[in-house]
């Protein structure tokens, strides 16, 4: 949500692809289920009819999660180039691209 947020703050994207939601106000395109019934009925929406019910309830609980979840994965199958507190990919970087002396030399 804070991605849709980010990248399409005035829900155009939405709007265009998903015409459901194409009545609903900015700032809750990206957030449907927040919508107060009277917003979502003047936008002709109605969650689990015209447009699904959410399938993820604790967002936050749910992408930390995932991401632990990734991180083990990373770890587990990774060559080396894993930064062991996050699981995020690192890339060995060769010393002439540095400019200095390779250690074995």
């Amino acid at each position: 949500v804070d991605a849709a947020h980010t990248c399409d703050p005035r829900g155009d994207f939405v709007r265009k692809w998903v015409p459901e939601l194409a009545g609903l106000p900015d700032k809750l395109i990206h957030q449907p289920w927040k919508c107060p019934q009277g917003v979502l009925s003047r936008a002709g929406v109605r969650l689990g009819e015209t447009y699904p019910h959410r399938i993820v309830e604790n967002l936050k609980e749910c992408r930390e999660k995932s991401l632990e979840d990734v991180s083990l994965v990373r770890r587990k199958h990774s060559r080396g180039f894993i930064d062991p507190q996050y699981g995020r990919d690192m890339t060995a970087i060769p010393c002439r691209l540095l400019g200095i002396r390779s250690p074995k030399s």
